[in-house]
């Protein structure tokens, strides 16, 4: 009969779950490293606060850089309205980003997601971002982010006049 080295299993099962933790996290990385380069970088963005004003649009600068935990990371500046953020984000099908965001401002609890298609060029993102208004009702805000003024207005026109939510 053989003896069980006890010592020798329990590093082995220590091993095997830093192994199946670490493992999918480097090659994300490395996905993350090659297929997102093309967003990484300063943007702009838009959203409108409130859908009622339907000529109200917010404007930022974007940056998006990589996080290595997370996927990526948005941090906005320069808000129109002083509304800054930060936010997480994870790439699906090289196409779609959905991810969550934050206020930066001091004492402010502002929370949501956001989702974001990615257009077939790479130059513009365009979807919603979702928080809770004032009262806790859920709201669904059109977002846009574009590389320069021109094309954020060409993404603006498609998330306002091209895209079916309810179709």
């Amino acid at each position: 009969m053989s003896s069980i080295n006890y010592v020798e299993l329990l590093i082995g099962v220590i091993l095997g779950g830093i192994f199946s933790y670490f493992i999918p996290l480097v090659i994300e990385y490395y996905f993350v490293n090659k297929a997102e380069q093309i967003i990484f970088g300063e943007w702009l963005s838009t959203w409108q606060p409130r859908l009622k004003e339907e000529n109200l649009w917010l404007t930022e600068k974007l940056l998006i850089k990589k996080s290595f935990f997370k996927g990526l990371k948005f941090v906005s500046s320069n808000n129109s309205a002083d509304y800054n953020w930060i936010g997480h984000g994870k790439i699906y099908d090289k196409r779609f980003i959905t991810g969550q965001w934050v206020s930066t401002k001091t004492g402010a609890y502002a929370a949501g997601a956001l989702i974001l298609t990615i257009a077939a060029r790479g130059d513009f993102m365009f979807g919603y971002d979702v928080a809770p208004d004032e009262g806790g009702k859920l709201r669904y805000r059109p977002f846009v982010i574009a590389k320069n003024e021109d094309t954020l207005e060409i993404a603006k026109d498609w998330i306002i006049n091209k895209m079916n939510v309810l179709d």
